[in-house]
């Protein structure tokens, strides 16, 4: 079974490390979540992974935006 979801918690945020580390090999285990957590909090930061067979096999972080030129738009 396929599913997306938004992950939310800590330990689903760090289920998704693996997959994300992949793209971003600086980023550490150990401030990871922390750094999730606090952009979810002061940026309205999304983390979203597609999940198969009980495994993370993809992340998507996004938040919301506006500004003149591009009005509301999501980056």
């Amino acid at each position: 079974m396929t599913e997306i979801r938004e992950m939310t918690t800590d330990a689903e945020v760090l289920e998704t490390f693996p997959v994300m580390r992949q793209l971003r090999p600086w980023l550490t285990e150990d401030t990871y979540v922390d750094a999730v957590q606090r952009r979810r909090a002061d940026y309205g930061y999304h983390l979203v992974a597609r999940i198969e067979e009980g495994r993370v096999v993809c992340v998507a972080g996004y938040k919301y935006s506006h500004s003149f030129h591009f009005l509301k738009y999501m980056y």
